[in-house]
């Protein structure tokens, strides 16, 4: 599988999911193949957890998934909330109080999410993030994977951006985020079960 090129021109850090999991996967850097982060879910009791580590095992987020209620999150060690109180609508805040917000882009290409900043009374800018599904490169045909770039902004919030991006990927199952490019264009979406 070919690894991509950036997809911000500004691009400072460019990470590769392998494999292609949602819940269950390593970002690896794209120009030495270095282990950055790890993703897993896991049964715990009758539930399920994900947890989001650095390489070096620093635990940086444990999501305890809920039935019922909002799931429950943990950052860094600290004491359970429920994620709504964190990221909500695809929104959080930095530990300066800076505000950032994931949307979704329509891309026939497949998946796509772009990090906005939030400022009071400012026009959205430029993306500092982007997410990309696994897809095929359009000139020579290579499977690409799935993708997350970075300006140097959204770098110095790297363990966020990945969070985060844990965070929406587990409130985002069932919409066929983790379907391949073939089973995307056929509309598949794939049950819960395949998420542990």
């Amino acid at each position: 599988m070919s690894r991509a090129a950036p997809l911000l021109a500004d691009a400072v850090t460019s990470l590769y999911f392998e494999p292609w999991h949602l819940l269950n996967t390593q970002l690896r850097t794209s120009d030495t193949d270095a282990l950055r982060y790890l993703i897993s879910a896991m049964p715990v009791g009758k539930g399920k957890e994900t947890i989001v580590r650095k390489v070096d095992g620093t635990e940086l987020a444990r999501l305890s998934w809920r039935d019922v209620m909002s799931d429950k999150l943990s950052l860094r060690g600290g004491p359970e909330r429920s994620v709504k109180e964190f990221f909500s609508d695809k929104k959080f805040a930095d530990e300066k109080g800076r505000k950032y917000a994931w949307v979704e882009v329509d891309s026939l290409a497949g998946y796509k999410l772009e990090l906005y900043t939030l400022e009071v009374g400012k026009r959205r800018g430029a993306p500092i993030a982007r997410f990309s599904s696994p897809g095929t490169d359009a000139v020579t045909r290579a499977q690409v994977p799935a993708t997350l770039v970075l300006n140097a902004q959204a770098a110095l919030i790297e363990d966020l951006v990945v969070v985060t991006l844990a965070l929406h990927f587990k409130s985002a199952r069932n919409k066929g985020i983790d379907a391949s490019p073939e089973q995307r264009q056929l509309g598949v979406t794939l049950n819960e079960d395949s998420w542990v």
